[in-house]
């Protein structure tokens, strides 16, 4: 959305579209693309899930519907070792990755925000 607004020549408002880049200065070859330390990813369809990640670790979560607000985490793997997400190596009900599990549904939402 960042690039389209730059496109047109637009502005956007402070923390709008938190979940944007503006990418035209990398296709213009005028600076180098920006590292993200998470980012999400939205679904499609009706499944209203969404993913989220943190270098090799990627979280599914479930969005509620009515308040689209996150409802709870339905999966957690490390994608250096598990890049096919086979559920029998789901880290969701690992009680070592609570932290994580929590880190990174906080940012999701951080990120999601629009204010």
């Amino acid at each position: 959305m960042a690039t389209l607004v730059a496109l047109t020549g637009g502005k956007l408002k402070n923390n709008r579209i938190n979940d944007s880049f503006n990418l035209l200065p990398l296709f213009k070859g005028e600076k180098k693309s920006e590292s993200r330390e998470y980012y999400p990813i939205q679904g499609a369809g009706n499944n209203h899930q969404v993913c989220i990640y943190e270098n090799e670790w990627k979280l599914i979560l479930r969005i509620d519907k009515k308040t689209e607000k996150v409802s709870d985490a339905t999966g957690l793997f490390n994608m250096e070792i598990n890049p096919y997400e086979k559920e029998d190596d789901n880290l969701i009900k690992d009680p070592n990755q609570k932290e994580r599990i929590e880190r990174m549904t906080k940012k999701y939402s951080e990120i999601r925000e629009i204010q």
